[in-house]
């Protein structure tokens, strides 16, 4: 089986960053954004097989490219998949509760 290289945008990863700040700031404690960190980055590099069994995003309905997305927890990873290069893309992270909007 071929695998694809996952890659995490900046914009991406600044989100996560504010999300991880405000689960310490709720919690009092940094160790539940951690392991949610660390499980995410398990999810997101299951990528690396099969990404396209990840359902579209409601996000799709805005971009031309296909938009997945990767649920991990209740906050989206949205990504797409470029069979030619074989790569998944994360392209942005969001809370399951915020609605979609374009990319």
């Amino acid at each position: 089986m071929k695998t694809y290289r996952v890659t995490i945008s900046d914009e991406t990863l600044a989100g996560v960053e504010k999300h991880l700040d405000y689960l310490a700031e709720q919690t009092g404690s940094e160790d539940n954004g951690i392991r949610w960190w660390e499980r995410a980055l398990e999810k997101i590099f299951s990528l690396e097989k099969l990404p396209n069994r990840c359902p579209l995003a409601p996000e799709n309905e805005f971009e031309e490219l296909e938009i997945r997305m990767l649920l991990v927890g209740s906050c989206l990873f949205l990504f797409t998949v470029d069979e030619s290069n074989r790569v998944a893309r994360i392209l942005n992270f969001r809370h399951g509760s915020q609605e979609a909007r374009p990319l």
